[in-house]
């Protein structure tokens, strides 16, 4: 009994997508071109990412839901150190770690 209880919902949302992406299509047709098709996953991953990591935070009994900021804060002082400072990339993101874990 629970299990159609869960699969209509899951139905809906799958119907809804898929009918999302096919007036997409229908309109634009480079929708489906493998530079979007790219685009839509490498987005799809990294929102998938902050998700789970917040979901880890409020499920061991923190309920800090400042993602949003420190993402934010990190994007910018990692391209200030970036273009600024000229330091390598690679030593950028590891200072912007390091700064970034003590202060978020």
């Amino acid at each position: 009994m629970q299990s159609a209880c869960w699969s209509r919902p899951a139905r809906t949302i799958r119907s809804l997508i898929h009918t999302c992406c096919a007036l997409s299509w229908i309109i634009e047709p480079k929708f489906v071109s493998t530079y979007n098709l790219e685009n839509i996953i490498h987005w799809t991953s990294l929102y998938a990412i902050l998700g789970i990591g917040a979901a880890l935070v409020i499920i061991t009994g923190g309920t800090d839901l400042s993602i949003g900021s420190v993402v934010g804060m990190t994007g910018c002082v990692l391209a200030l150190i970036l273009d600024k400072k000229h330091v390598p990339a690679f030593a950028a993101a590891c200072a912007v770690l390091a700064a970034e874990s003590g202060g978020g």
